[in-house]
């Protein structure tokens, strides 16, 4: 014989009831920090890349801004460059063939505007490098993706070879920059680079440019 069985109390049903209620409504428990790494990672992921333009751009304004901020170092360092008598190369030392005299001299005959020389040439050049480095950069990237090579033998392939392109091409910036720096205020060779360019190619040719 089966036995009967004993129903629940109202009580007891009714606890039950309020337990899954409770249940229900109890708030979720709080990502943890593994949780949080995981989400970023995915996040990350989905970043999109820079399109060639977009590279060549950032590389072009990288290139503006760092040239504005360095070109005092830059004069100062191609003067002494041009200097054919023998001289110390003491950074800080007070000499009158250093560096911190150098810049002195400048400002003395020039100027504050003598420490910008060649700036406008220079900015040219460091625009177009940056901006020809990082698109052919990505074009060879792009290209060498489909070959066999490991990711680190096509970034440095890619970066050989758009370093040697920028440097082709921006060159007549650089000898434009180095003219100007050369060159006093008050004794002018050149006194605009479309001049300057001009010159240069009447009495030298293309060559002139290299």
């Amino acid at each position: 014989m089966s036995q009967a069985t004993t129903p629940l109390p109202a009580a007891a049903v009714s606890a039950g009831h309020n337990n899954k209620t409770l249940a229900s409504t109890q708030p979720l428990p709080t990502p943890t920090q593994s949780d949080n790494v995981l989400l970023q990672t995915s996040r990350s992921n989905s970043v999109r890349k820079l399109s060639p333009a977009e590279s060549a751009f950032c590389g072009a304004t990288a290139g503006v801004v760092s040239r504005a901020i360095v070109a005092p170092f830059d004069v100062v360092k191609i003067t002494l460059q041009l200097q054919t008598q023998q001289r110390s190369y003491a950074f800080l030392r007070p000499t009158n063939d250093g560096m911190l005299a150098c810049a002195a001299r400048i400002l003395r005959k020039e100027g504050a505007r003598g420490l910008f020389k060649g700036n406008l040439s220079a900015e040219y050049l460091y625009l177009t490098y940056g901006a020809v480095q990082f698109l052919v950069f990505d074009a060879i990237e792009s290209t060498l993706k489909q070959s066999r090579l490991p990711k680190r033998a096509r970034s440095f392939v890619g970066g050989a070879l758009a370093g040697a392109i920028a440097t082709s091409a921006t060159y007549p910036f650089d000898l434009l920059r180095t003219r100007f720096i050369a060159q006093e205020t008050g004794n002018k060779v050149h006194k605009s680079i479309l001049g300057a360019v001009r010159q240069i190619h009447a009495e030298e040719g293309v060559r002139g440019f290299y």
